[in-house]
C-alpha cells in the first residue's frame, strides 16, 4: 500500500517499479489518493501504470481525508492517509512510503503473520538514536516520544493487523489526537499519532526492512526519509549523493527503468518521434508525464556522472 499526491507521482513510479523488479513472489498493489491532492490527469496516468506493473487486483483507490490536517516541513496532508486506510481495507496489509527503494528480498515482509505477536496492531522499525541523551533531547516537548520512550518507530514501512486496529479503536483515537496535535508537541504527522497510540509496545521489525542510514548493509528496503530526496536537484547539490551513499546509483537505475516502463505504458504504434496521437487513451498528458520523468532523470544522471566521473558512471 502506498499513498500519493501530485508531488509524489515520480517517486511512486520508482518505488513500484523497484518492488516489481526485485520481488520473488506475487503481490497486489493498492495506491491511495485524495482527489483534492491528485489531479485527474495524474490519476489516469497512475491507474494505467499500476494496472501494468501490479499483480492481479492492483488498483488506484480514493480516500477522503479530513480537511485542515496539520502539516510541517516536507510532511503534507497525505502523510496522514495511513491513519484512515485500515478502515477502508478492513484487512491486514503492508504499508510502504513512496520514497523507498525496494531491493531483493523485500517481499519477505509480506510473510508477516509471525511478526504481529502482541496486542498492538503495528509492526515497524524503531527510529535510531545514538544515545538515550539524544532521544531525551528530541523528546522534550513531544509526548509521542515521551510515551514510546526508546521504542519510537518510523511509520514509513509498517505491517498492520486490522483486527487489532479495529478492536483498539485506533482510527477514532487518532482523529481525537489530530485535534490535539500542537498541544501534544507532535512533529511528524501520522508517525507521532501512531507512536502515541502504541506507547512503545509495537512489534519490532528487522531494520533491513526500513533502512534509513546508507552506512547500513544488506537493506531489503531503503527509505529516503527526511527533507532530502534523491529526485530533488537541490538535495543533490547539497551533498545528497554522499548522504544516500551506494543506494543513490541503484535508485537512479530503478528510475531509468521506471521511466522506460512509463513510456511503454503510454506509447502506441502511432507514436512517431515527438508526435503523439491524442486519440490514444484520449490524453496526451500521459506521455508528457512519462517524458517529464525522463527529463528529470537526465538531470540526475548528469549530476551523478559529474560526481563519479564519466568512466565510473558508464561502467555501472
Amino acid at each position: 500500500m502506498v499513498a500519493v499526491d501530485d508531488g509524489y507521482v515520480l517517486p511512486a513510479l520508482i518505488s513500484l517499479y523497484s518492488a516489481r523488479a526485485s520481488a520473488a513472489s506475487d503481490f497486489r498493489v493498492l495506491v491511495f489518493y485524495d482527489p483534492n491532492y491528485l489531479c485527474e490527469k495524474n490519476r489516469d496516468f497512475l491507474a494505467m501504470y499500476v494496472s501494468e506493473i501490479g499483480g492481479p487486483g492492483s488498483s488506484l483507490m480514493p480516500i477522503n481525508l479530513p480537511r485542515e490536517l496539520p502539516t510541517k516541513g516536507h510532511l503534507n496532508e497525505m502523510a496522514f492517509a495511513r491513519l484512515f486506510i485500515p478502515e477502508v481495507l478492513r484487512t491486514d496489509f503492508v504499508w510502504l512510503d513512496a520514497d523507498t527503494l525496494l531491493r531483493s528480498g523485500w517481499d519477505q515482509i509480506l510473510q508477516f503473520d509471525s511478526w504481529l505477536e502482541n496486542a498492538v496492531p503495528i509492526a515497524a522499525v524503531r527510529t535510531g538514536f545514538d544515545t538515550a541523551a539524544d532521544f531525551d533531547a528530541a523528546a522534550k516537548r513531544n509526548q509521542a516520544m515521551q510515551v514510546s520512550k526508546m521504542g519510537y518507530f518510523n511509520s514509513g514501512v509498517m505491517v498492520v493487523n486490522y483486527e487489532r486496529w479495529a478492536s483498539g479503536r485506533f482510527e477514532d483515537r487518532a482523529r481525537a489526537l489530530i485535534g490535539e496535535y500542537e498541544d501534544r508537541g507532535f512533529d511528524w504527522a501520522d508517525q507521532c499519532v501512531l507512536n502515541f497510540l502504541c506507547e512503545g509496545k509495537q512489534t519490532d521489525i528487522n531494520p533491513i526492512f526500513n533502512m534509513m542510514d546508507y552506512r547500513g548493509e544488506n537493506a531489503r528496503i531503503f527509505h529516503f526519509n527526511g527533507d532530502e530526496k534523491p529526485w530533488k536537484p537541490k538535495s543533490l547539490s547539497l551533498g545528497g549523493i554522499t548522504r544516500f551513499g551506494p543506494y543513490y546509483s541503484e535508485y537512479v537505475s530503478a528510475w531509468r527503468q521506471a521511466a522506460r516502463q512509463a513510456l511503454l505504458v503510454t506509447s502506441s504504434p502511432s507514436l512517431e518521434g515527438d508526435r503523439h496521437d491524442a486519440r490514444f487513451f484520449g490524453n496526451p498528458h500521459k506521455v508528457s508525464v512519462a517524458r517529464a520523468c525522463m527529463k528529470t532523470l537526465f538531470v540526475a544522471l548528469k549530476t551523478l556522472s559529474g560526481r563519479l566521473g564519466r568512466r565510473a558512471f558508464l561502467n555501472r
